[in-house]
């Protein structure tokens, strides 16, 4: 699925990566799955969750590929690595 036209693309890319699902943030944003990592769009901003080697509480992988909200508010997220739960609205995973 293409990104809407109204999304910039992230800081540092010319081109908005590929989107693969959205989901809605507690703040009002939209979580976007993407192929570049897990991207926040709230207030005119765009911001990415991105997979830090080494770090225990970033995203498996920058290759999100799916969005969940599970009946308790909590986001999970596919990525080629395997299924990672949000820590909260504004990032940090758990896997």
């Amino acid at each position: 699925m293409a990104a809407p036209e109204w999304l910039p693309p992230p800081p540092g890319q010319s081109q908005f990566p590929h989107a693969f699902g959205f989901a809605t943030a507690a703040d009002g944003g939209v979580w976007i799955a993407a192929n570049g990592g897990l991207l926040h769009w709230h207030a005119g901003r765009l911001h990415n969750t991105a997979h830090q080697p080494g770090q225990i509480d970033s995203l498996s992988s920058n290759a999100v590929i799916s969005l969940a909200r599970g009946a308790d508010g909590t986001l999970w997220v596919g990525t080629a690595n395997g299924l990672d739960r949000l820590l909260g609205d504004h990032g940090g995973a758990a896997r």
